[in-house]
């Protein structure tokens, strides 16, 4: 799969949790294991990894995680932590993003509150 593809095809959610619940029951299904915390946080794992090397074309291994700016696994977590922070602005994202292991490319000028996220 190009990188065209794989764009297009996490462009089609627009929740961070749907996409990841997605990904968790494709990687899931053939082996029938139980969907647990740790498999959720293997699936966003892997996710990030994933738009990590597409994106940098390297393996990040250290903390925090970092995000491409502009790309849609940007904007879901940026909606995600927006959400669950009771929509109390980009301050208070942000810090929640970063307390969570994340780190966007690009800091304030990279989250897409302008934009109706909800």
């Amino acid at each position: 799969m190009n990188l065209e593809q794989t764009v297009e095809r996490y462009s089609r959610f627009s929740l961070w949790k749907t996409l990841v619940r997605v990904i968790m029951n494709i990687r899931t299904l053939p082996r029938k294991k139980s969907k647990t915390a740790e498999t959720i946080s293997e699936v966003e794992n892997f996710i990030i990894r994933k738009i990590q090397h597409m994106t940098f074309q390297e393996d990040f291994t250290s903390q925090p995680i970092i995000i491409p700016k502009g790309h849609q696994i940007t904007v879901l977590l940026t909606r995600y932590f927006h959400a669950s922070k009771h929509l109390l602005g980009s301050h208070l994202t942000e810090g929640a993003i970063r307390s969570a292991g994340y780190w966007i490319v690009g800091g304030k000028d990279s989250f897409p509150l302008s934009q109706e996220i909800v």
